[in-house]
């Protein structure tokens, strides 16, 4: 039986290029070369962005033609989009080319153009390009795909695979010997933005107890309790929790979040750890345990339940009072008698104000 290993996030800065990689074991967990590694790329949409197999040539979906001396490409039953990215070398018939630019020509699923003429044309034939997957020099069992375009910073002005931020899902098909069943794995690469770079160094001062007990010292530092990872994950929960609050102002994504709340945005972010720590604890704690007339107490579940319940009600007050800051309108309900004045209610209001089912009656 094989096995396949992959980090279950991997974070890509935007605009970058970044190896995407999985280990190949055996039931034992030995590594071993695989005999086909197929990929397929989604965006959050769930639309297909690429798509490889190793060993390759890979053979694109459906028949292309192209003029003889042409450079335009046209396809019946392709998908172009997902399978060719600006700058491969597409070979036709006897003849390899690279896909022009995106800057020169944006492809569509049937048509692309290619950087130079097809000399001999071609009608109805096959296309296939150089697999993008690659097996790691002198390693057993290493594969990788470089994400992000292998021809950015020669034909290519930028990356376009990677300049939309989100989440990118990675199917990964894994056949080890030949004869045997494939194994599937899906791994999340999420592309993000210098911002998050910069709140996910600031958030592990505070979350990662590791960094707190090690030098200051560049040379020695180590960080060895949380990955980027897990600190990425943990403030995309915190960010779930603040837009649970009233009142209604909510960010989509971490990186809109105002930087002068961080803070917030952190505390909220360490419940989700400490929960998931909590949840460990249940797990792990051992309340009377001896060995050789020694006893031993762990219990970490209580304590970290106490410390979850405290941030969550400090939350409880701040998040609101963060979210006061953006209200600069609301709405006013009334039910007043005849001597009353919307006059009189409203001058008495501050500034900013927010009314919510206030009802008066006066004779």
């Amino acid at each position: 039986m094989t096995t396949v290993n992959a980090r279950p996030i991997e974070m890509i800065l935007k605009g970058t290029a970044e190896h995407v990689d999985i280990l190949v074991a055996d039931i034992d967990g030995n590594l071993i070369d695989a005999t086909e590694v197929g990929l397929t790329v989604m965006n959050a949409s769930e639309a297909i962005e690429h798509r490889d197999t190793y060993p390759g040539p890979y053979q694109l979906l459906g028949t292309v033609t192209v003029a003889a001396g042409g450079t335009l490409v046209t396809g019946v039953g392709t998908k172009f989009t997902e399978d060719i990215s600006y700058g491969d070398q597409l070979t036709i018939g006897a003849e390899t080319h690279t896909v022009a630019p995106v800057t020169t020509f944006r492809a569509t699923d049937t048509q692309l153009q290619l950087a130079t003429p097809h000399v001999a044309g071609a009608s109805g034939a096959t296309a296939t390009r150089p697999t993008r997957i690659v097996k790691v020099a002198n390693a057993t069992g290493q594969y990788y795909i470089n994400y992000g375009d292998p021809a950015a910073n020669t034909n290519l002005p930028t990356q376009t695979e990677t300049t939309t931020l989100g989440d990118r899902l990675f199917q990964w098909g894994v056949l080890g010997v030949v004869g045997s069943e494939r194994v599937n794995t899906i791994q999340i690469a999420k592309v993000v933005s210098p911002t998050v770079v910069r709140m996910i160094t600031y958030f592990r001062l505070q979350i990662d107890k590791a960094i707190k007990a090690t030098s200051v010292d560049p040379s020695a530092f180590c960080p060895l309790g949380y990955t980027e990872s897990d600190l990425l994950a943990y403030l995309v929960g915190g960010l779930g929790i603040i837009n649970a609050y009233q009142p209604y102002p909510t960010w989509c994504r971490i990186e809109t979040f105002p930087e002068c709340f961080w803070q917030t945005l952190f505390d909220s972010a360490l419940v989700v750890g400490i929960n998931a720590q909590t949840l460990f604890a249940i797990d792990t704690d051992i309340e009377n345990w001896s060995d050789q007339g020694n006893a031993f107490v762990l219990n970490h579940h209580p304590k970290l339940s106490a410390f979850s319940s405290v941030m969550s009600q400090r939350l409880d007050k701040l998040i609101p009072q963060m979210k006061l800051h953006f209200v600069n309108s609301g709405v006013l309900h009334t039910e007043m008698g005849s001597n009353w004045r919307l006059q009189q209610i409203v001058s008495m209001a501050p500034t900013g104000a927010l009314f919510r089912n206030m009802f008066s009656s006066g004779y």
